[in-house]
């Protein structure tokens, strides 16, 4: 049995599949889910933020049915920049 969730990134949508050979949905981290998105997109895993039902899911742990994520979810992807400011940079 194949189930399946849906990434919307900006007017993109990925379907993510899983299976009985892959990784189940159900035993699927919120880490997993942002390589799998890393893997589709290029996009560094720290720099993805993933939402929802409204939830931002801020634990890369916590599998996604702690975010009641099953088949046919719909998971938000945002991306954000991480901005590194060199402190030696700034004159005083």
């Amino acid at each position: 049995m194949t189930n399946s969730i849906t990434v919307k990134w900006g007017k993109r949508h990925f379907k993510i599949e899983f299976d009985d050979y892959e990784q189940q949905l159900e035993d699927t981290t919120v880490g997993d889910l942002k390589q799998r998105c890393h893997r589709l997109t290029g996009i560094n895993t720290t720099e993805i933020s993933l939402s929802a039902y409204g939830a931002v899911m801020n634990n890369d742990k916590l599998p996604l049915g702690a975010y009641s994520i099953r088949p046919g979810s719909k998971v938000i992807m945002k991306v954000h920049k991480k901005v590194y400011i060199d402190y030696y940079d700034y004159k005083t």
